[in-house]
């Protein structure tokens, strides 16, 4: 084959690498914008401060806006409109509360709130995701979360401010609520093991995966939540009905 030739093979796949990339990115960076908020919602007391999921909810309407303007977005499934339908509603009735709420300042505050998770939620369904895009952003926030909790676990072992940690014996940081503590940990460990069990994700990050899974695992058991007692076993058959290769996903999970 002449050096021509060779050319002309070579830059019809730089091509395609190219415009493979740009598929990716769109999505990559709506994506990173909401993990990078709901990273620091989870390590600065949930988010629940003002000061902190005000500019949080400006942001995410910002990028809602653009997404809006710039028609990035894909043909919904019914199950997502209903769904978003629903979360819709919810934050109507919301609103609407403030109209007999006994303080009516704290039912508008709450119904921000609800707004700002309508907004990430319509955010992140609507966009043409790829795999490898998904992909991306689901393993950086669940390892972010993870990295979380293997810091709080040194700091455990350090016995550096367990005072700010606990409360009554109980897992009280990183959002400052016992229950969500347990929930978020869960929730991390369960999404670690589902997609630390992927065969298309290279070894070193599935192993990185797996062993935030455990250091959150350990810290949702901390929590000490009796209701995370009971519904853990209902959540873990739901998510192995869920996962696609469910009996990778024991095996993980037994690990």
């Amino acid at each position: 084959m002449s050096v021509t030739e060779e050319r002309g093979v070579a830059r019809p796949r730089s091509e395609r690498l190219r415009a493979q990339a740009a598929r990716h990115v769109p999505a990559l960076a709506v994506g990173g914008i909401a993990v990078a908020l709901m990273l620091t919602w989870a390590a600065k007391n949930g988010g629940y401060d003002n000061t902190t999921w005000y500019w949080g909810a400006l942001t995410l309407l910002g990028v809602f806006g653009c997404v809006t303007i710039l028609r990035y977005r894909r043909p919904l499934s019914r199950p997502t409109l209903v769904a978003l339908g629903a979360l819709s509603t919810y934050v109507a009735w919301s609103y609407l509360s403030i109209a007999w709420a006994q303080a009516p300042g704290t039912a508008l505050e709450g119904s921000s709130r609800a707004l700002m998770y309508l907004l990430m939620f319509a955010l992140l369904t609507t966009i043409p995701w790829t795999d490898r895009a998904a992909a991306i952003v689901l393993v950086t926030c669940v390892g972010g979360i993870g990295v979380i909790a293997v810091v709080l676990l040194v700091r455990f072992a350090s016995a550096t401010g367990l005072s700010h940690l606990l409360l009554q014996g109980r897992l009280l940081a990183p959002t400052g609520y016992v229950n969500s503590n347990a929930a978020l940990f869960t929730l991390t460990a369960l999404m670690s093991v589902a997609l630390g069990s992927r065969r298309e994700l290279p070894g070193l990050v599935r192993g990185f995966l797996l062993s935030t899974g455990c250091a959150s695992l350990q810290l949702a058991v901390m929590a000490q939540s009796r209701g995370w007692l009971f519904t853990l076993p209902v959540v873990l058959l739901v998510t192995i009905c869920v996962v696609r290769d469910r009996l990778r996903f024991i095996a993980f999970a037994v690990l």
